[in-house]
């Protein structure tokens, strides 16, 4: 048998670990992407471009431009990058309304410390899909650009890196987020099985 109270500690310090590992990933560098991962990023962009069209990248390689290659796969990532995220962030409502209702049930009565424990760490998965994952590059970067400069060539080059440092933030978040969820059921799983073989009572 294990005692409510061994339970509920155990989930308290898993949510302060968490919450721990979640301010520290907070200061991860590909939340403010620096010049070597943006150029990763380029060269990634590079890779997609020729899988894409090996011919057409090539004749573009010879003439020594690859931009437009790189820009179409830029906002093709974003895009299902986005939706992913969407989906994900339905999946995180689902968890959490489903700890919620658990409450409810009788069963779970000595656990609901745990529950909330569980409700707390999921609350910073759904806000990472849907303010992150969701968050999208609007008219007002882009003034905020032309007030810095009029150069077009510059203009075009800070509109490419902003989306390029949105990509990587979002692809941050997702794996984050995507990952916490693979965990999330790995937990419910094994919680589901201590039950039902009767270790809880």
């Amino acid at each position: 048998m294990i005692d409510y109270n061994i339970v509920n500690c155990l989930a308290f310090s898993g949510l302060v670990i968490w919450l721990i590992y979640l301010a520290l990933w907070c200061k991860d560098p590909c939340l403010n992407p620096d010049a070597a991962s943006l150029r990763s990023l380029e060269r990634r962009l590079s890779g997609y471009a020729a899988l894409k069209d090996m011919r057409r990248s090539r004749q573009r390689r010879n003439s020594g431009s690859r931009g437009g290659d790189n820009f179409e796969v830029l906002l093709g990532i974003l895009k299902k990058t986005e939706a992913k995220s969407l989906g994900l962030s339905t999946v995180w409502s689902l968890a959490i309304t489903s700890l919620v209702a658990a409450f409810a049930i009788e069963a779970f009565k000595g656990y609901r410390f745990t529950l909330m424990c569980l409700i707390i760490g999921s609350l910073p998965m759904i806000c990472l899909s849907l303010v992150v994952g969701m968050n999208h590059v609007s008219q007002r970067h882009y003034d905020k650009i032309e007030i810095e400069t009029t150069d077009v060539r510059l203009v075009r080059s800070r509109m490419k890196k902003q989306l390029m440092c949105d990509l990587l933030m979002k692809e941050k978040a997702l794996d984050l987020a995507s990952d916490a969820a693979g965990g999330f059921v790995i937990l419910m799983m094994v919680l589901g099985c201590m039950s039902l073989s009767g270790q809880f009572h």
